[in-house]
């Protein structure tokens, strides 16, 4: 396994760019307090295959929003150095289990440097098997994780980072610990791990093939009683099981460009209720909206919630030929 002495992870945060979906802090989280940071362990076995296959280092800007309880949330890949080599992907992974201390709200801007030595590359099972990328076939829904919130909870937000064993012929999950939980001592630990059973993923070819093991470290969420009925969940930066295809939308003229939609989430990922949004291309976002009614998301978000109730921001690229959803975390091949 990499070495933790080959990757630097830079954990200083700086006052985020103008962001469409939270009102600017008034103040810069310059000296952010970390809760958690990714263990050393998690960063040998994340590094890209690719970058220590050919000895690369690489630069990752990421944007997130920070809420009260210090939690990251629809962070995005702003910068990435060298491109083709997953490092985007790989950034977007560790946020997913990191926390800051409670107090700070707004945008976020966190760079991850990674150095390396050429020639550091094994083909283990241990490397090969960290699903970076997971896409959610089944999860809990927002019923059942608000039936886990322990007795002990004290009316307050948990979170938890579960470590899971992926099963390769289903997606299922074996053996689930907890190996962070927010805050201590109210067991949402234990009320994660609860919930294992209600989670299947896609498998990746590549795992399926070489991963002599294969496991994912992902958070969960577990909000304080009835907080769902006061707040609806926006997820800016989703993640899709299926996508559209030719005949879905027709993209109006040749060139490639953006449409625009807002959809309801629903169990299983479908969306409904898709409204065009944007201007001045408003036949654009209309396409966006028709093929957005016909995609279907993975259903646990990166930073650890059901998708099922939740407002959908969709950007679709419409081609010459075909429209696609822009994603921007898409993992680089590692041949």
């Amino acid at each position: 396994m990499l070495g933790a002495a080959l990757i630097l992870l830079a954990l200083q945060t700086t006052a985020a760019v103008a962001a469409p979906y939270a009102t600017q802090p008034t103040e810069p989280a310059s000296h952010p307090d970390w809760l958690r940071r990714p263990s050393g362990d998690v960063f040998g076995r994340t590094y890209p295959l690719k970058a220590a296959k050919y000895g690369v280092a690489g630069s990752v800007m990421l944007t997130c929003v920070v809420d009260n309880d210090g939690f990251l949330n629809n962070c995005q890949v702003r910068k990435e150095s060298p491109l083709g080599f997953g490092f985007g992907q790989a950034a977007i992974m560790l946020s997913r289990t990191m926390v800051m201390t409670p107090g700070y709200k707004g945008w976020v801007n966190i760079p991850v440097n990674w150095t390396a030595v050429h020639g550091m590359y094994r083909t283990t099972g241990s490397d090969l098997g960290h699903i970076t990328r997971p896409l959610f076939l089944s999860a809990p829904s927002p019923d059942e994780v608000e039936a886990a919130y322990p007795k002990d909870g004290g009316g307050v937000n948990g979170y938890a980072v579960l470590n899971c064993d992926v099963l390769r012929y289903n997606g299922r999950f074996g053996r689930c610990t907890s190996v962070f939980e927010q805050p201590p001592g109210r067991v949402f630990g234990a009320a994660a791990v609860s919930l294992a059973s209600k989670f299947e993923i896609k498998v990746p070819d590549l795992e399926k093939r070489e991963a002599l093991a294969i496991w994912l470290e992902f958070p969960v969420r577990l909000p304080a009683p009835h907080a769902s009925e006061t707040t609806t969940l926006e997820i800016a930066d989703p993640v899709w099981l299926t996508e559209p295809g030719p005949a879905d939308a027709e993209a109006p003229g040749g060139a490639a460009s953006f449409g625009f939609a807002y959809c309801a989430a629903h169990r299983g990922g479908a969306l409904s209720d898709c409204q065009a949004i944007g201007r001045p291309n408003a036949k654009l976002s209309d396409a966006a909206a028709k093929a957005a009614a016909k995609m279907q998301m993975s259903v646990w978000t990166a930073d650890g919630q059901p998708v099922e109730g939740a407002n959908v921001f969709v950007r679709v690229m419409f081609g010459p030929d075909t429209p696609r959803t822009k994603d921007d975390h898409s993992p680089a091949s590692p041949r």
